[in-house]
């Protein structure tokens, strides 16, 4: 499953943010422009914003720390569908996940 990160709600303003973290799809990578090219963020970004889920990551207070975008994330197993809160989980302590189909206004539990 696709996924990146779009919102960083954590990171102070100035550092490094861990907005465009994520796992794309090899042949996704390979045509976007190249490395180094002004016009790659834009078309990651464009990207991005076609995936059809959007995610949530919290800590265990239930802290936003994260948002993001993903494949379908319903039609994946568990290991693909927690690859996002897996990597939180590491950087930042993160422990739940709540998604939502985009345009849906209620936000499920993963």
């Amino acid at each position: 499953m696709e996924w990146a990160i779009t919102k960083d709600f954590i990171t102070p303003f100035g550092e490094k943010t861990e907005v465009g973290f994520g796992m794309l799809k090899k042949t996704t990578i390979a045509a976007l422009p190249p490395k180094g090219a002004p016009e790659r963020n834009d078309a990651k970004k464009a990207y991005v914003a076609t995936l059809p889920f959007e995610f949530r990551l919290y800590d265990d207070d239930s802290v936003l720390y994260y948002e993001g975008r993903c494949g379908d994330i319903t039609n994946v197993c568990a290991e693909q569908a927690f690859a996002p809160q897996d990597w939180a989980m590491n950087d930042s302590g993160c422990t739940s996940t709540k998604y939502r189909k985009v345009g849906a206004t209620k936000w499920e539990d993963l």
